[in-house]
Parts: structure tokens; C-alpha cells; sequence
């Protein structure tokens, strides 16, 4: 196809894949050709082999760094989970009773899950967009004896887990993230194995060209002869015979 037709091609896609898109972003859709065979002459070779070559780099470079930093990003959103989930069951634990109404006791710390969700923002400065919500610690605490967990205290003064999960989410974690963001591997698009096979590839699609170049002038040259040679027989400077009319 053309240049306006590969253009009118390019806009039917997007806009037949619009309602299927969620993302404000749109995708990234490559132009290209990926058979091993030449261009043809008149294409968009240039546009095709500039397209595959974005296509490289993106999949030996940008995707797999996309990739890792989605896991980095995934492991601290878990850490916080992990953290909350530890505060508020052992902040609740900590409000029960040791002896006498520990039925009541549990009733009473399931009721205040707000005020707890509170204390525990304000203690240990996490987002509340990060909590989960109330009834799914409810539900949570129907199915689970709240006695069965340690106190937030006692489990702080033991191993320390509480500052080890802290310094993990605001130092460690962050760490690798920036790691991931400076770090450099060679461009795909200057890898000379690479450039060596899309030379060839450039090489061969223009001979190609010059060749169809070359038979179509033999074409039109012989074309021309046969042309004139129909001519001079109808010429008798020619040597050709001359046409004869009967009355």
C-alpha cells in the first residue's frame, strides 16, 4: 500500500480497538515488515526497517526494564499490605482482654476497626488509601480467633519486625526502584550484528529496485523496436513492403 493508504490503515485500527483500549494511553502498534523476503520497489522500506528496529529495542530493552519495575513496584505495595495487616491485627490484639469477657473484648475490637485504623495512620504514617476496607477485616475475624495472634508490642520487642518491614518499604525498596531507573544496557540499535543484517537487508531491497529499474527499461526498449519495426514494414524507405489498395 501507498503512504495515504497506509495512514487510512493505521486510523481504522485505532479506532476499531478504541472500545477495547482502557488505558489513556494508547499502544504501541509497529508498522513493519517481519518476513525474511526482500522489499518490493515503491514501498515504505525506510519507515518498515526504522519500525523493527523500535520493535527490538523495545523488547530487549524498554520491556524487560517495564517489567522489573512492575515487580519492584508489586513487592512494595505487598510489604505495605503486610505491614498494615500486622498493625491492625496486633493493635486489636493488644485491646482484648487477658482473664474475664474476652467474648465481648472481641466483639468490641471489631466494632472499633475505625478507631484503629486511625491510631495505626497517625502511629506509623501510613496512607489510608492503602487500608483494606472494614468488612474485610470483619469477615476476616469471624473466621479467625483474635487471640491467635501476637500483640504489636510484644511482637516489636521480640524481633523488631515492625522497623525491619519500615526500613524495607522506605529505603530498601526505593533503592531498587532507582537502581532500575539508572541502569544502562547497550542499545539493541547499535549492536553491529544488528546493523550488519539490516544493511544487508537495505543492500538487497535497493538492488532489487535497480533490477526491476532495469527490466522494466529492457521492456520498454524492446518495446520501442518491436514498435518500430511494425513501422518500417509498413514503409517502403524501409525495405518494407508497401501496403496495396484494390479498387
Amino acid at each position: 500500500v501507498g503512504h495515504h493508504e497506509l495512514m487510512k490503515v493505521h486510523g481504522a485500527l485505532f479506532w476499531n480497538l478504541s472500545n477495547l483500549i482502557t488505558t489513556s494511553e494508547p499502544p504501541r502498534v509497529y508498522v513493519s515488515s517481519f518476513w525474511s523476503k526482500a522489499y518490493k520497489p515503491d514501498t515504505n522500506h525506510l519507515l518498515f526497517e526504522t519500525e523493527k528496529q523500535a520493535l527490538l529495542y523495545d523488547m530487549l530493552y524498554a520491556v524487560p526494564l517495564e517489567a522489573l519495575d512492575r515487580k519492584v513496584a508489586n513487592l512494595l505495595r505487598r510489604a505495605q499490605m503486610a505491614l498494615i495487616h500486622a498493625c491492625v491485627l496486633g493493635t486489636a490484639r493488644m485491646k482484648l482482654p487477658a482473664f474475664f469477657g474476652k467474648t465481648k473484648g472481641k466483639v468490641k475490637a471489631i466494632e472499633n476497626l475505625s478507631q484503629i485504623y486511625q491510631e495505626i495512620q497517625g502511629k506509623y504514617k501510613l496512607p489510608v488509601v492503602n487500608f483494606p476496607a472494614e468488612s474485610e477485616y470483619k469477615n476476616f475475624l469471624a473466621a479467625h480467633d483474635l487471640y491467635d495472634f501476637p500483640k504489636l508490642d510484644q511482637l516489636e520487642k521480640k524481633s523488631g519486625l515492625i522497623r525491619k518491614v519500615q526500613d524495607l518499604i522506605g529505603v530498601q525498596i526505593p533503592g531498587l526502584l532507582r537502581s532500575i531507573s539508572h541502569n544502562t544496557i547497550a542499545d539493541p540499535r547499535q549492536n553491529r550484528i544488528l546493523l550488519t543484517m539490516l544493511e544487508r537487508q537495505e543492500k538487497q531491497a535497493a538492488q532489487n529496485a535497480t533490477h526491476v529499474k532495469t527490466d522494466q527499461h529492457k521492456n520498454f526498449l524492446f518495446a520501442q523496436a518491436v514498435a518500430h519495426m511494425g513501422k518500417g514494414s509498413a514503409n517502403p524507405s524501409l525495405g518494407g513492403e508497401p501496403e496495396t489498395t484494390t479498387a
